[in-house]
């Protein structure tokens, strides 16, 4: 980008939504919420959820759900080193 050019959040209409990175991850959507979870939503990997935006404005907690979805594990990862570990795999 240029230097004088607009933040990348103004060009595309938002901030990274923490909803899309959990499902990036393999999280269930709302993990990272503050609020209670009243049911783990699990979207499927085989194709990016049509129903949550990369990018939203006004997101509650946005910056702090990001900071602990950054320093989460991926699901994968961890079940993948969880077996190895264990004697899961030959």
């Amino acid at each position: 980008m240029k230097r004088d050019s607009p933040d990348l959040n103004v060009i595309v209409g938002g901030s990274l939504n923490p909803n899309w990175v959990e499902w990036l991850m393999g999280w269930p959507v709302g993990w990272s919420s503050l609020e209670p979870i009243k049911t783990l939503r699990w979207e499927s990997f085989s194709k990016e959820p049509l129903n949550i935006p990369r990018v939203a404005t006004g997101v509650k907690n946005r910056v702090n759900r990001l900071k602990a979805i950054g320093n989460g594990q991926v699901p994968g990862c961890a079940a993948t080193a969880w077996s190895i570990l264990s004697g899961g795999f030959d």
